[in-house]
């Protein structure tokens, strides 16, 4: 049975939409348990509110101006962020990527997840000492950040400490007053648009050179993909062929159908075959001389195949150029 391409579209969606919904449930979850108050903490995102700490008492447009303020320096610190991650992958600098990749991954492993951690040992009242559970949290840190960036786990244990990333950043981000929340995420909304959509746009670049160089981007990505084949295999067989199209010179236009498409292959077969040179002997040895036989019998062969192609070729193209006329 022939995989449709809605099928393939909708095992896309259901490997995005669920680990989405997946962030926003244990998010949920840890907000109900750890902050049910909705007390805010401007201070533990410090960015979010560099120019303006909101108050409750505060006017509606001294709220709306101080979070405008406050998007436009965290969009400006991100926006900055990634045109130093795109000219530093530009000229090579990949190992500064991935060091400081492999630092962020680090805090946000073994400071933000210890720090929920000892919130919920406290809320369950859970007995553990703290040599056992620096170990537990150093080890688990180590893997997440070697498995995200250095080697090449499963498939399923990255998108689980991908899945913790979201949550974590998430859960952090609910601590920011009411009003910066929903302006900044607008503001983040737009910058996003911009940055991929627009010819110059730094995300745009950054893939652009990544599909050019044929090379993964040291980034925080979650990978919707199945285990089978990687995605620098997909691309590498797919510039294989786009490269042998180039090569041969041939390609089928629209107008022809899949016989005529069929025996101009053929013929680029048979021509590509008389043209390449001959190889040496059986040993591989450098002046061995070729096996006449062989050579003659293959290149009776090819000449036979090039001219039944040929002979064919006209009917078909005049037969298809018939139908197109009616």
């Amino acid at each position: 049975m022939v995989e449709s391409v809605l099928d393939r579209l909708g095992e896309e969606v259901t490997g995005i939409v669920s680990p989405v919904s997946l962030c926003m449930a244990l998010t949920v979850a840890l907000v109900r348990l750890l902050n049910p108050t909705g007390d805010n903490a401007g201070t533990s995102v410090y960015i979010a509110s560099a120019y303006y700490k909101e108050q409750g008492d505060d006017s509606t447009a001294e709220k709306i101006t101080g979070s405008i303020v406050n998007a436009a320096i965290f969009v400006g610190v991100i926006a900055l962020m990634t045109f130093v991650l795109v000219l530093l992958f530009k000229y090579g600098y990949t190992k500064a990527i991935y060091a400081y990749m492999a630092l962020a991954g680090f805090s946000i492993f073994f400071v933000l997840v210890g720090i929920i951690m000892l919130q919920l040992l406290v809320k369950f009242q859970i007995p553990l000492d703290a040599f056992s559970f620096s170990f537990m949290l150093y080890n688990f840190s180590v893997v997440g950040v070697t498995a995200l960036f250095f080697w090449p786990a499963p498939i399923l244990m990255k998108q689980g400490y991908l899945v913790v990333t979201g949550v974590v950043t998430a859960y952090m981000f609910t601590f920011i007053p009411e009003w910066s929340t929903w302006v900044m995420l607008i503001a983040m909304a737009l910058y996003d648009l911009c940055a991929v959509l627009t010819p110059h746009g730094p995300l745009k670049v950054l893939v652009e050179l990544a599909q050019e160089r044929d090379e993964d981007i040291p980034a925080l990505v979650y990978e919707a993909r199945s285990t089978g084949q990687p995605r620098r295999l997909l691309h590498n067989r797919t510039h294989q062929r786009q490269l042998g199209q180039h090569q041969t010179g041939t390609s089928c236009s629209a107008h022809l159908d899949d016989a005529s498409c069929a025996a101009l292959h053929q013929v680029t077969i048979a021509q590509t075959s008389n043209d390449s040179p001959e190889r040496p002997g059986v040993d591989g040895a450098e002046g061995s001389p070729p096996d006449d036989r062989g050579l003659a019998t293959t290149g009776g062969i090819m000449r036979r195949e090039l001219a039944e192609s040929l002979q064919g070729l006209p009917n078909l193209l005049q037969r298809q150029s018939q139908d197109c006329n009616h």
